[in-house]
């Protein structure tokens, strides 16, 4: 029975292929009507599976199959062929993308090149320029100097940087005539006394105080209250770390004692860098930070715009890292369209 119904299915798939070999061959034998895929590969299966007594296989049934096969073939071949052709152009697009990409990165490398060596350049200018303003004695211009090619808040980490330059800048903030006025006593001063590193300074008054200042800004770090009459003198301890004063105390009685005093004290650090660019600018070149025209008028200076309050004032200099870096490219665009 399992026999029969094998051989049943067998014989309907005969009659079906049959007829649609016959409809293949009578509309001129298209591609569009051969077998594909799954069903192609069934009918193979299906005549490998004839028994000896089952019906013929016709010719035509064979050329259909056949052309089915062929035309299957030809489709696969063609399918790798533009696989292969779209992977060799994908290749040949990578290629040249890494081509481009390593152009760019020599282009990029080459302007970064230009910019440090031109920055190079102007570090040994500028500080040439900075060695004759001190040999000169003038001081403020060869801060200036420095500080316009001081590295800025923000700078990129490659920028040229010299300790010559540092140490220009330092030494002209030091050779300053005028370094600091130290004001707040009431009375006479009567005795003034540096710390033993220099950064300090003790005085002694009239009016019944010593103070202590920072030698460097001036400014008062301290008072020392308690005598009741004149403070005559003041001195630090060898080590810095204790003030001695001697004065007389006027008693309630209305005599006078004659009384020494010892302070303990304490002492902050100084640190360079950009601590330093900041002192300077702060407390060594108020009121006369940017260039002045005289000195623009120097053809090394030619660059500066006059009319640019940021670019005329080295200490408002900012780098690329700073933000306010691109507020200050936006206002001098804004004023270079105004002066047109």
């Amino acid at each position: 029975a399992a026999a029969l119904r094998e051989d049943v299915v067998w014989i309907r798939e005969h009659t079906r292929l049959g007829e649609q070999a016959a409809q293949w061959a009578a509309r001129g034998r298209p591609e569009s009507l051969l077998l594909r895929g799954d069903t192609l590969e069934a009918a193979e299966q299906w005549v490998v599976s004839r028994r000896a007594d089952a019906p013929e296989i016709t010719a035509l049934h064979h050329q259909l199959i056949d052309a089915s096969r062929a035309a299957e073939t030809a489709r696969a071949s063609s399918e790798r062929e533009q696989l292969d052709a779209m992977a060799k152009s994908q290749r040949k697009v990578g290629r040249l993308l890494w081509g481009f990409a390593a152009v760019l990165l020599a282009m990029l490398g080459n302007v970064v090149w230009q910019g440090h060596d031109l920055s190079r350049r102007e570090t040994l200018v500028y500080t040439s320029l900075a060695v004759r303003a001190l040999q000169e004695e003038q001081y403020d211009s060869a801060m200036r100097f420095t500080l316009r090619v001081y590295p800025p808040p923000g700078a990129l980490p490659w920028e040229p940087f010299s300790t010559e330059l540092e140490g220009k800048l330092a030494g002209a903030a030091q050779l300053v005539r005028l370094r600091a006025t130290l004001a707040g006593h009431r009375g006479a001063v009567f005795r003034v006394a540096f710390s033993p590193d220099g950064r300090r300074i003790v005085t002694a008054s009239s009016d019944q105080t010593a103070r202590v200042w920072d030698a460097e800004s001036g400014k008062e770090i301290a008072v020392l209250k308690a005598h009741t009459g004149d403070v005559n003198s003041a001195s630090f301890s060898p080590d810095g770390w204790r003030i001695v004063t001697a004065g007389g105390d006027v008693l309630a009685s209305g005599q006078t004692e004659h009384t020494a005093r010892v302070w303990d004290v304490t002492w902050a650090t100084l640190v360079r860098g950009e601590t330093l660019r900041e002192r300077v600018c702060a407390e060594k070149l108020i009121g006369a930070q940017s260039f002045t025209d005289a000195e623009l008028e120097d053809p090394i200076l030619r660059g500066i715009d006059r009319h640019d309050p940021v670019d005329r004032n080295p200490c408002l200099r900012r780098g690329p890292l700073h933000w306010e870096y691109y507020t200050q490219t936006a206002d001098r665009w804004w004023r270079w369209l105004q002066r047109r």
